[in-house]
């Protein structure tokens, strides 16, 4: 099943989404899904980090670098 959205762009962002369609040779309803879907799962991710920041600052682990060390 799926939905219908509508959304109104300014006219700038309308022709920069029409250009890549035209370039990417994807439709536009292509790129917005895509768009929408990696924004998402930023948001998501950065949720996720800022929810573990406490436990892992706990176990000394404040940078990325920390973060590849230990996995590593």
């Amino acid at each position: 099943m799926s939905g219908v959205v509508t959304v109104r762009l300014p006219d700038d962002l309308e022709k920069s989404l029409e250009k890549a369609a035209k370039r990417t040779r994807k439709s536009k309803s292509e790129i917005i899904k895509e768009s929408l879907s990696l924004y998402l799962w930023e948001k998501d991710f950065e949720e996720m980090k800022n929810s573990l920041k406490p436990y892992a600052k706990k176990q000394g682990i404040v940078t990325e670098e920390d973060v590849f060390k230990e996995i590593s």
